[in-house]
């Protein structure tokens, strides 16, 4: 990769589930995302961040990583390893609900697979499904909004700063789109 490339980040929001020790100095934290049955492995050589988040598990924490590719059985495998960790991510308004995983422009969005009964979704699944889709949409346009307030040469604290003002713009907008769509009043509005 040269210098004028861009690194490929994710933003990743979630539950802190696990530490796990893959080497000597290698481990991994397991982030379960709102609304997905799935926790993402993200890898670290940092031992003081393992040992701060071994206190903070159950706890929500957001997770600045950067992606690297290997292959295997000639698949390639896709790793995401921390560069920047917040464990006191704000949401927005201090609830918990924190917005779930955030893939940059350069990675595409995907929702978690519904669950189904009899092939069919019920009308619950649909709304998580939606939600959950809407909420990607947030947090990436609100990145993509907010890129400009980073400097070329990011340190953790501005990547910090950063995910903070993703957050709490992301989960605002969401939240007042749903509040809006979902209005009891009757008033349709058409998306």
């Amino acid at each position: 990769m040269t210098e004028t490339q861009e690194r490929e980040t994710e933003l990743v929001v979630g539950t802190i589930g696990g530490i796990t020790q893959k080497k000597a100095d290698t481990w991994t934290v397991a982030v379960s995302p709102d609304g997905s049955q799935y926790a993402k492995n993200l890898w670290t050589k940092d031992a003081d961040l393992v040992e701060s988040l071994s206190t903070k598990l159950g706890q929500i924490g957001a997770f600045v990583c950067g992606a690297s590719y290997w292959s295997k059985d000639g698949k390639q495998i896709r790793s995401l390893w921390i560069t920047s960790a917040d464990t006191n991510a704000p949401d927005g308004d201090g609830d918990g609900n924190a917005p779930q995983s955030v893939p940059t422009p350069s990675a595409p969005a995907q929702a978690p697979a519904p669950q189904t009964k009899g092939g069919e979704m019920t009308k619950e699944e649909w709304a998580r499904k939606d939600s959950a889709i809407h909420k990607m949409a947030c947090i990436k346009t609100a990145a993509d909004a907010l890129k400009h307030t980073l400097p070329s040469d990011p340190s953790a604290d501005d990547m910090a700063k950063y995910l903070s003002r993703v957050a709490q713009f992301s989960t605002a907008w969401h939240r007042s789109v749903l509040a809006e769509r979902d209005d009891p009043t009757g008033e349709d509005v058409p998306f």
